[in-house]
């Protein structure tokens, strides 16, 4: 009951529900009553995933779809399924403990603090990987709509960064509102397309790869390549996933959190699967479809980059109109990711595992670092010959997910007392087969590519990071004010399940490995 208490006292403040004494006597109050104050909700927690993952649902995706229909579509569900299998298991975790830290605060406590700090770094490097591919992306797309010179990109790309570090600066208000808007337009955006394409599909004509005529439902006409083609393509299943969980970062910002916070990351991996599904439905079924790999071994019309404007010229629009759809939903993931960037650098620095200096106790000062980092790898993808980042932050992403899935299991089997107002139906067999997934999408990235760089980058950095946490970070960490306030409990629990642990592998050695009587009298004066 005292551990519970604690998390709800936690909570308390995080709402600003009550006051709370702290140890010096004072109070701390979060004042909600103010009509100034915009709070978020299950709709605002919704609308930022939204906008944070929509952009890979917009185009690149189907790349995939080189392997066939069929095994594109297999490679899709079970990696959607993962995906809100971990996403649920998050919900679940921020019901009961609600900490702005991510995913890092629940490894220092289920894993120790050497993986909370890599965890914590990989998902760090994650977000700002996403962040430059994504401007990257926002910079070449308009130079090259706009036949602006080359050398223009980086400043393009400058430009978006400073836009969206005001708006996330300028209020509270004014970021949700904007964050909504993105979010609830990148959903119109592919229900326009899904909808008024559905008229002018045919999946049995345009699915099929037609390679078998005389027999339809031949296997070869929905499978190309084997198991290698297979791993090949399975990182592009992450693209209409990827960015969901940032959500569980924002805690200290969405009203009641343990309550609306894991309801609107639970109902947006949903929405995101079910976009996933009919978006990839429409894709194949709309004409030239892809029998157009008998005459096109790349398959280059199938998987155009901009393959929404099949669907958008049926429907007797511009197909122009496709192209700049990309633009604002490849905005809005950038802008999804820039927030939870600065709030994990800050968390990170409240710790002090890196110096407190560089993230304060405000989030304005960890902008000032995360944004030029950012910028920095974007400027890489400039000018670097073949860098290619987009693999990175999937490839990162991949051992967060395992380490959230396994601080779920332990909170499943050993943490059974704490209280939930989210449940997860999926259990432990649900995280076993999530795992099983994004093991299999790390393998692929690692040697199923063209190249290691994702693999080489990785392994250097991993070395990095051990030197620095035993040199620098393991002295000097500590806990933050609010990981005093909310995983205090998770940490007591923690170590008292361990102490019991130890007294009963002591009285089974004792049991067959009696001391001597001289012994046993040392024994118990030294417990007297």
């Amino acid at each position: 009951q005292s551990e519970n208490e604690v998390v709800r006292r936690a909570d308390a403040v995080s709402v600003g529900v009550s006051s709370v004494e702290d140890n010096g006597g004072s109070s701390t109050k979060v004042n909600y009553n103010d009509k100034t104050r915009f709070r978020p909700k299950v709709f605002s927690a919704w609308a930022m995933g939204m906008a944070t993952v929509l952009g890979g649902t917009y185009y690149g995706w189907n790349e995939g779809l080189s392997i066939g229909f069929g095994g594109y579509l297999v490679a899709q569900v079970l990696m959607g399924l993962a995906y809100i299998v971990l996403v649920f298991g998050l919900a679940e975790i921020v019901s009961s403990v609600s900490f702005s830290g991510g995913a890092y605060g629940m490894a220092r406590v289920m894993s120790g603090f050497y993986v909370g700090f890599l965890v914590a770094s990989f998902e760090l490097t994650e977000y700002i990987a996403y962040t430059a591919f994504s401007y990257q992306f926002v910079a070449e797309f308009l130079c090259e709509k706009m036949s602006w010179d080359e050398v223009y990109k980086p400043v393009v790309a400058l430009v978006c960064y400073v836009i969206s570090a005001l708006f996330v600066l300028e209020s509270n208000h004014v970021y949700w509102t904007f964050s909504n808007l993105l979010g609830v337009f990148c959903v119109v955006g592919l229900l326009i397309y899904i909808l008024g394409s559905l008229p002018y599909t045919n999946i049995s004509a345009n699915a099929s790869l037609q390679v078998d005529v005389e027999n339809a439902s031949s296997m070869s006409n929905w499978f190309k390549g084997g198991m290698s083609e297979y791993m090949t393509i399975l990182p592009l299943t992450t693209w209409g996933f990827g960015g969901i969980e940032s959500g569980a970062l924002v805690t200290d910002l969405i009203y009641k959190p343990r309550k609306n916070l894991s309801r609107g990351i639970a109902l947006g991996v949903l929405t995101l699967f079910a976009l996933m599904m009919l978006t990839m439905f429409v894709c194949v079924s709309l004409s030239p479809g892809l029998q157009s790999a008998n005459l096109d071994d790349d398959m280059t019309i199938v998987t155009n980059i901009h393959f929404m404007e099949f669907g958008y010229e049926k429907m007797g629009l511009d197909p122009m109109i496709a192209e700049w759809m990309m633009l604002p939903a490849q905005i809005a993931m950038a802008f999804g990711f820039i927030l939870p960037t600065a709030k994990l650098f800050q968390a990170m620095s409240c710790s002090k595992l890196i110096p407190q200096e560089l993230g304060g106790t405000k989030i304005n000062v960890a902008f000032c670092y995360t944004l030029p980092i950012s910028f920095a790898l974007c400027l890489c993808g400039f000018y670097i010959p073949n860098f290619n980042i987009e693999n990175i932050p999937i490839f990162f992403a991949m051992f967060t997910y395992l380490s959230d899935l396994f601080a779920y299991c332990k909170m499943q089997t050993e943490f059974t007392s704490m209280e939930r107002e989210f449940r997860s139906p999926f259990g432990i067999v649900g995280s076993v087969f999530a795992g099983l997934v994004f093991i299999m999408c790390a393998i692929s990235i690692a040697a199923f590519q063209e190249d290691y760089v994702v693999v080489e980058f990785a392994a250097v950095f991993w070395v990095l990071l051990s030197v620095y946490y035993f040199i620098y970070a393991k002295d000097r960490q500590t806990f933050s004010d609010e990981e005093q306030k909310t995983m205090l409990a998770l940490h007591v629990m923690n170590l008292n399940r361990h102490k019991r642990l130890h007294k009963r592998k002591s009285k089974m050695y004792g049991a067959f490995f009696p001391s001597s009587r001289s012994q046993q009298r040392k024994n118990e004066f030294s417990r007297k």
